[in-house]
């Protein structure tokens, strides 16, 4: 963060936009969202715009947060923060968290925050600023957090009393969009007082005083944009003037030609519609050079006005550089040897790109794709503002919007974040989901549904003679006991019960079965007599049910279905799956593993209708309106031989290629070329 009285700030329209709202009476405005990439100015914004406030007579409460090695609890994160609060506001807070000590944390916090600091505000405006709260998501605290902050808004904004502080909260940080919107969707962040809101959406913009045409010397905004709509989500969710996106915005030109000539053919600018901050970079780099505009000309080419690169690149040339008849050559070659060679040496510089680099290590492949075109297309790719990767890529700050089209930030970014480094990241990615795939198959709530038809009395050659219901109860007694015995030193167990019901009618299972030894299922069997006919959708949609009802910390759900050929209710079972996977936010929640038994079910057409629900994940949509992947299906000898842990285990493949089971390509040739070729 650059200091208060730092002259090489770049004011930009974000100051205004956000001192705007903040001056904003309106209560049903209380909370607003600055986001952006590494090092792109949040800090420094906060703190300018709490002294102008503080000028004002403004009470402005800065708080930054701080990783930690060890986990942040619910209650350490609101007592840490009424500490740091009261602090700052001079407020005897000793003793005080300990008077509520039935309260849960975050209401502890509003009720010591109602009694305690408010009065002590009195009838002053109250800003509290919030940086880095993309910890909040690493400490998974970011939905109590909010929700604690909207109650404490609405009892502001609903307060009769003239002499009670009016109260915003300005919280910032490098947060993705998506992240946001997602838990938009969630009940309990539908916000009376900070809510995400339709509003149009605002262009990119430039600094007061800055021309249309954005050129090299221009103070122009190096990032201020309204984040916007994405309906992708399959919700009209539109941030509004309260969320502020900090990213690259350059200029205009469609030009292809980035060459520091063809920059220098626009420059045209005379000294007097120089910025401040462009004075002082000039007068600084005239120490090295006599030719200092051309200087900066060349540094604006590479880092494309983005704050630390410009200012790192200038401290460079300072510090190494001596240009005696102008040449900038002297620059280029420190940029290659310095930079684009060894950044690695380069502490700061390693640190901003790893910082970039973070953003992306735990997000979506598509993400990546889209940079990838972004960089193999000199023209660009067009924005949409419905598009959650386009907006997750924008706040990252590798890209800048131009004239409506997304562009490489800056020529610096270019190199370092070149086609090799998407190639490679992509690779880890998946190495690591690959890993993790191992870890997700524990802790679990495990669902059976088997089918007993009248069908499972037939016997035929692919059940070794013997009738299917027999043959089906050796295989599920020798799964529930590797389930319930599966046991991993790190991740402990996958459950220690397995829930089982019995499907034919159309309607809900009469009795639910809990199988905590895997002997139980040989009385289960005899208790339930095959007959009847194949409606499979009423159990699967009870399982869902209570699993939704009861789950706890996040639990996630394995479901595996028995059934030994095509269902009398294949369309409910389609918009069961369809509704289980609009309740969740990833597809790894929950993995419905259909295991087909006999003959019948193995004839090509019946194949195809479950590889369809199978491959075609894109029919399906999660509450973050991405493709959702949680229906898989296998044949019983097929998870008999590989194990049913290890199935269940590759199933947890982002890719659903992968799930796929090898026997489609032996077998089925004309299916494996739809499902493995397209």
């Amino acid at each position: 963060m650059l200091r208060l009285d730092d002259p090489t700030y770049i004011y930009r329209e974000a100051d205004d936009r956000l001192y705007q709202f903040l001056q904003a009476s309106d209560p049903g405005e209380s909370i607003s969202w600055v986001l952006g990439g590494p090092h792109s100015g949040k800090s420094s914004l906060m703190a300018r715009t709490a002294k102008r406030l503080a000028t004002e007579g403004a009470i402005c409460f800065q708080v930054g947060l701080k990783p930690s090695e060890n986990p942040v609890s619910e209650s350490l994160l609101y007592f840490s923060l009424f500490q740091i609060i009261s602090e700052q506001a001079k407020l005897a807070e000793r003793g005080l968290w300990q008077d509520f000590l039935d309260f849960a944390p975050g209401l502890k916090f509003q009720e010591l925050f109602q009694s305690g600091l408010i009065p002590a505000i009195g009838a002053k405006k109250l800003v509290i600023f919030l940086d880095r709260i993309e910890l909040l998501v690493d400490w998974q605290l970011l939905s109590s957090l909010l929700a604690t902050l909207d109650s404490l808004c609405a009892q502001s904004a609903t307060s009769r009393d003239a002499a009670r502080a009016q109260l915003k909260f300005v919280l910032l940080g490098t947060v993705k969009p998506s992240q946001l919107l997602a838990d938009a969707n969630r009940e309990h962040f539908n916000f009376a007082y900070g809510r995400l809101t339709p509003i149009g959406v605002s262009p990119a913009s430039q600094a007061a005083g800055a021309a249309t045409q954005t050129k090299p010397f221009r103070a122009t905004d190096t990032g201020t944009e309204m984040l916007p709509a994405n309906r992708a989500l399959g919700k009209n969710i539109t941030l509004r003037k309260n969320q502020i996106l900090l990213a690259p915005v350059v200029g205009d030109r469609r030009s292809s030609d980035n060459s520091p000539e063809s920059l220098g053919e626009s420059l045209g600018e005379s000294l007097g519609e120089l910025s401040k901050s462009d004075r002082l970079l000039l007068a600084r780099l005239a120490e090295v050079s006599p030719q200092s505009e051309e200087l900066l000309e060349e540094i604006l080419f590479w880092t494309g006005r983005q704050p630390f690169l410009t200012q790192f690149l200038c401290d460079l040339a300072i510090s190494h550089v001596k240009i005696a008849n102008g040449n900038v050559r002297d620059l280029r070659e420190l940029v290659k040897i310095q930079i684009l060679e060894n950044w690695p040496q380069q502490e700061r510089l390693a640190s901003h790109f790893q910082r970039i680099e973070n953003g992306f290590a735990s997000g979506e492949l598509s993400v990546l794709d889209l940079y990838l075109e972004i960089l193999e297309h000199p023209e660009g790719v067009k924005y949409s503002d419905r598009n959650w990767q386009h907006m997750d890529l924008l706040a990252s700050g590798l890209v800048a919007k131009q004239a409506n089209y997304l562009h490489i930030a800056n020529n610096i970014y270019r190199q370092v974040f070149a086609q090799q480094w998407v190639k490679k990241t992509k690779k880890r990615i998946k190495q690591a989901r690959d890993n993790m795939a191992d870890q997700k198959v524990y802790n679990r709530d495990v669902f059976m549904l088997i089918d007993r038809s009248g069908s499972m009395t037939l016997r035929d050659a692919t059940t070794a003679g013997k009738k299917r219901w027999e043959y089906l109860q050796e295989t599920v007694q020798g799964h529930v006991d590797e389930i319930l015995s599966e046991e991993d030193e790190d991740y402990g167990i996958i459950c220690d019960e397995i829930t089982l019901y019995f499907f034919n009618r159309n309607q809900v299972p009469a009795k639910t079965i809990y199988l905590r030894d895997a002997e139980q299922v040989q009385s289960a069997f005899k208790e339930n007599k095959p007959g009847g006919a194949t409606y499979l959708a009423p159990a699967l949609m009870e399982a869902i049910s209570q699993w939704f009802a009861n789950r706890t910390d996040d639990k996630r759900a394995f479901i595996i279905i028995y059934t030994d050929g095509q269902i009398d209710d294949s369309k409910e079972l389609v918009n069961a799956i369809g509704k289980a996977c609009s309740q969740i936010d990833n597809q790894d929640e929950i993995k419905i593993l259909t295991i087909g038994i006999g003959s019948e079910i193995q004839v090509e057409k019946t194949i195809e209708f479950y590889l369809d629900l199978d491959y075609n994940a894109s029919q399906f949509k999660s509450k973050k309106g991405e493709d959702c992947n949680i229906f898989v299906f296998d044949l019983i000898d097929d998870v008999m031989d590989e194990g049913i842990v290890a199935a269940l285990e590759r199933q947890l493949e982002g890719d659903p290629k992968k799930g796929l089971a090898n026997w489609i390509k032996e077998r089925y040739p004309n299916l494996a070329g739809k499902y493995f070729n397209s």
